[in-house]
C-alpha cells in the first residue's frame, strides 16, 4: 500500500522520497528486500535504508541494549546522500521513553546542477543547524515531526530548501507529512 502511494505521487509530481517508520520485520525479510530490490515492482519506487550493516536492534522492549530486533528503518530515494546516522540507546534515569530506540539521519539533497547554492551554503548539509528530537516509534509522529523538521530547513535558501519548502506545502494541506 505504501510503495502504491509513493508512485502515484511520483506519477504526478515527481519527488526526492523518505520514508520512516517502525515496520515490525528484520532487515533480511522478504518484505525489506521487496521494498529496496524492487519497490514492490514499482518502477518509479526506488529506496534504500540509510542504516545499513549489523547495528545492533532498534526495538529493546524497555529493557536496554542493543541485542533486541531491528524493525525500525529510514528509507531514502537516491536524491539524498546520508551524510550521518546514529540510534540512539540512550536512558535517562535508566528508564527509556520508549520500548524502540529512536533512529537520526542527516541527508543532503544531491546538486544535480539545476540550481547553484549560495556559497555560505556550499559545504553545508541541508540539515546543519536542525534538531530533531523525533522518537520514530509512532509513525503519525514521524510524519508531522518530519514535516515541522523540514519546514525548519526550508528556510535556508539552497535548492534542497526550495524544493523542501515546496513539499511541505503540498503534503502539509493534506493533512500529513512526506511520501
Amino acid at each position: 500500500i505504501i510503495c502504491r502511494q509513493i508512485s502515484m505521487y511520483q506519477q504526478s509530481d515527481p519527488l526526492p522520497t523518505i520514508l520512516t517508520g517502525d515496520f515490525n520485520t528484520p532487515p533480511d525479510s522478504r518484505s525489506i528486500k521487496s521494498l529496496t530490490e524492487n519497490g514492490f515492482g514499482y518502477d518509479n519506487v526506488r529506496l534504500k535504508s540509510i542504516i545499513e550493516g549489523d547495528v545492533g536492534g532498534t526495538y529493546h522492549f524497555f529493557h536496554g541494549g542493543n541485542q533486541g530486533r531491528r524493525i525500525d528503518y529510514i528509507f531514502a530515494s537516491d536524491e539524498f546522500m546520508p551524510v550521518g546516522s546514529e540510534i540512539i540507546r540512550s536512558s535517562y534515569d535508566g528508564l527509556y521513553p520508549s520500548d524502540h530506540y529512536p533512529i537520526i539521519a542527516s541527508l543532503e539533497l544531491r546538486d544535480h546542477g539545476n540550481e547553484k547554492m549560495p556559497d555560505d551554503r556550499a559545504n553545508k548539509s541541508p540539515a546543519d543547524g536542525i534538531r530533531s528530537d523525533t522518537e520514530f516509534s509512532d509513525a503519525s509522529s514521524v510524519v508531522s515531526k518530519s514535516t515541522a523538521s523540514i519546514e525548519s530547513a526550508a528556510s535556508m535558501k539552497s535548492p534542497a530548501s526550495i524544493l523542501l519548502r515546496r513539499t511541505a506545502a503540498k503534503y502539509r494541506h493534506k493533512g500529513g507529512g512526506l511520501c
